[in-house]
């Protein structure tokens, strides 16, 4: 009797692929019945040597979604670009649960109703006809501010404002990301707007996330931003950034209750670590004001008893399947959900953080006294 779990992955880029190449490494476990891609030269591949692996039993990649929807498959690792195409990949991701499939995802539906209400009942409606379940297990959004952040809050009496600030040195991204997150610009042309129409489907949820948690509603979500230009020419970085260009950025999501602050979540991205007051140790801080007040600092490595932070490698001496720290927590969130949510009763899933007080909120001048 054949026990693993079937398994889809949609999308085989970056963080699919590790999934997938993680995936084949545990044959006792897991069977990966199909790879659904967007790329038209992945189309066609053995889903083992897409990821440096041995030949997988004939499974090759297609781009044919019905050949998808015919799969009898557990669970869908759900990874396509959401920030870039969020219309396709909610459509796609429905037809997959009303089609029966349960979904785990990084990118999307941490609280869809902080999109709309709309949005919600849409998710909601396509687990009830599919009796399926969705739950998203991203570190940021997902983890940090909807998990860590509320948990703290439970040694709280009392909370004023949440907030939690991810600042991520960016001086190893691929180069064609610069761009697309204003690092080079001049500060007349900074693209101040099409980074938040990027990024604002994700982030915007985790106020709404946090809120709910602590028993509250938002009446907003506000967003602003702000950058900080470099005084010298950065070669070293991924890509050339001229002296006087945006060299980090900052953009934030407060989520406003009577008109002051609750939650912001701000992110901070940095490729000249130099800039004085923008510090980037690719971190979070997590700061709950309130009856008392907490701070934590959350970060990642490979092996803090070993000083190695971000870099490793996934049995690949050669580094084509390189995996760094934030891949390999990205991964096992992946992995270690998926029992979860095969077994949960149909609809949209949050995951249980347990101790949070469903305490009055105070003004944020009381939080100090």
């Amino acid at each position: 009797m054949n026990n693993r779990t079937r398994v889809v992955i949609w999308g085989p880029g970056r963080l699919g692929g590790f999934v997938l190449r993680v995936l084949l490494q545990r044959p006792e476990e897991f069977d990966v019945v199909g790879v659904f891609a967007f790329s038209p030269e992945k189309e066609g591949r053995d889903i083992g040597e897409l990821v440096g692996l041995p030949p997988h039993g004939g499974v090759t990649v297609t781009r044919d979604r019905d050949e998808i929807d015919r799969l009898d498959a557990d669970v869908v690792i759900f990874t396509p670009l959401v920030a870039l195409e969020p219309t396709q990949s909610h459509a796609d991701a429905l037809r997959l649960l009303a089609g029966g499939k349960n979904l785990l995802l990084a990118h999307d539906y941490f609280y869809p109703a902080g999109i709309s209400d709309g949005y919600a009942r849409e998710v909601d409606d396509a687990c009830r006809r599919g009796n399926s379940s969705v739950l998203a297990v991203g570190s940021s959004p997902g983890f940090v501010a909807e998990r860590l952040a509320t948990t703290l809050a439970g040694h709280t009496l009392e909370v004023a404002h949440v907030d939690v600030l991810e600042r991520m040195d960016c001086t190893d991204l691929d180069a064609h990301v610069y761009p697309l997150l204003g690092f080079g610009a001049k500060p007349d042309d900074f693209p101040r707007d099409q980074i938040i129409g990027m990024f604002d489907h994700m982030y915007r949820q985790t106020p709404h996330a946090v809120a709910a948690q602590l028993g509250q509603r938002l009446d907003r979500v506000d967003v602003d931003a702000r950058f900080a230009t470099t005084t010298r020419e950065l070669t070293g970085a991924s890509a050339p950034v001229p002296p006087g260009t945006v060299a980090g950025t900052e953009f934030s999501w407060t989520g406003i209750i009577d008109e002051e602050p609750f939650v912001t979540v701000i992110c901070r991205w940095v490729c000249d670590l130099e800039i004085a007051g923008w510090e980037a140790d690719n971190d979070w801080i997590i700061t709950v004001e309130g009856t008392p007040s907490l701070q934590i600092r959350y970060a990642r490595g490979l092996s803090f008893a070993n000083g190695i932070r971000h870099g490793g490698h996934v049995d690949d001496p050669d580094g084509e399947h390189w995996m760094d720290s934030q891949s390999w927590t990205s991964v096992a969130a992946f992995v270690n959900a998926i029992p979860g949510v095969i077994a949960a009763p149909p609809g949209h899933l949050l995951a249980p953080v347990f101790g949070i007080p469903q305490h009055r909120r105070i003004g944020s001048g009381l939080a100090m006294r």
